[in-house]
């Protein structure tokens, strides 16, 4: 009792932040574009640290360009402002202005002119997590949860004075993800159940090319449920009449962890199931993704490299399949390097990191 009541004050504690009386409370505008062409995983895991900052008493505010995702969303618990393509640069600073904000946090691969950063330093703090944009360098707080970067990338920071923080321990989870405890997958002595994601809006409809890729003989021995998302670009493309022994599902993480493996497309919700303990055969939808994913599946051995969709030829993806279907020993070793890899508490390191400029 005593170490699961030490665990539960260990997560307030982290979720609340350490009390300093002398601690100026911020007002955050958070800079997340998500759905069309642009995946959820920026909007999930950004909503889950700014209620974790509002919850220590900070004031939040989200912009983002215009999207069906955003036009749909219903009760979104912070005041938003939806940008103009045009002039999006020019309303941000008009809302830092405005606002009175004092940190500028941007999530996603969004590029910014310097121009607009000058502008912006001069009343507030500036943060990019994870913008891979050419104007990486000129935040005052670079954020990067990854380990792929060769040395080539990192020099763009050099004498930019700008602060670094990198590796997977600044990784930010869905909130959802906190209600489920990693697991001992027990892997049966048949692995029959294949979940298989490709993000929110999934652009490229990589759900619908593997479906296409599985051939009679694999799917006699395996069953395959494709997951898609809320903001799935290609519902309509869906089979009317599909394979045996397959079918697809919206995205549910309950669902989606009753199965014995998941193949999924690298990104975000990759990392969260592997954190999940799930044996995870990564693909990369595009050739960026797809060096990513080389690089952590040699560097860990927590994921197995699948390679670019553009890539996979249909006998090499079923035998391949199936090969790694009969080989339980090496399921298992990813599953538990994957549980040592990651851990939940990201998002308060990031909090933490905001709270403390």
């Amino acid at each position: 009792m005593c170490l699961i009541l030490q665990r539960w004050l260990g997560i307030l504690r982290d979720k609340l932040g350490v009390w300093n009386s002398s601690m100026i409370l911020k007002k955050i505008l958070f800079r997340v574009d998500a759905g069309d062409q642009v995946g959820l995983g920026h909007y999930y895991r950004s909503l889950n640290l700014a209620l974790t900052l509002k919850e220590r008493g900070h004031e939040i505010v989200f912009v983002h360009l215009p999207s069906a995702f955003w036009d749909n969303l219903k009760e979104f618990p912070f005041k938003h402002c939806v940008l103009s393509f045009e002039s999006a640069e020019y309303e941000m600073v008009s809302i830092c202005l405005k606002e009175k904000i004092d940190i500028f946090y941007a999530d996603g691969i969004i590029p910014f002119t310097s121009q607009f950063i000058h502008e912006v330093k001069k009343k507030a703090k500036v943060v990019f997590y994870q913008n891979l944009s050419g104007s990486k360098h000129l935040a005052n707080v670079f954020i990067l949860p990854s380990i792929h970067q060769d040395d080539v990338f990192w020099r763009a920071f050099d004498g930019s004075g700008t602060t670094i923080y990198r590796g997977l321990q600044y990784f930010t989870f869905n909130r959802e993800i906190e209600k489920y405890t990693p697991k001992n997958f027990t892997l049966r002595s048949n692995l029959e159940k294949i979940a298989v994601i490709a993000g929110g809006s999934d652009p490229g409809n990589v759900l619908l090319t593997l479906y296409e890729m599985l051939d009679e003989e694999l799917l006699q021995k395996a069953s395959f449920t494709f997951f898609y998302g809320n903001d799935y670009l290609h519902e309509e493309k869906i089979p009317v009449r599909l394979k045996k022994n397959t079918s697809f599902q919206q995205y549910k993480i309950r669902k989606i962890l009753s199965h014995d493996v998941l193949i999924a497309a690298f990104g975000v919700s990759a990392y969260e199931f592997m954190y999940l303990g799930m044996p995870v055969i990564g693909l990369g939808h595009q050739e960026a993704n797809a060096d990513a994913l080389k690089v952590v599946a040699r560097k860990t051995g927590a994921i197995y490299d699948l390679g670019a969709i553009d890539h996979i030829q249909k006998e090499t993806f079923n035998k391949t399949i199936s090969s790694l279907l009969q080989d339980k020993d090496k399921l298992e070793d990813i599953s538990q390097k994957a549980k040592q890899l990651l851990d939940i508490r990201g998002v308060y390191r990031v909090a933490d990191i905001l709270e403390n400029l």
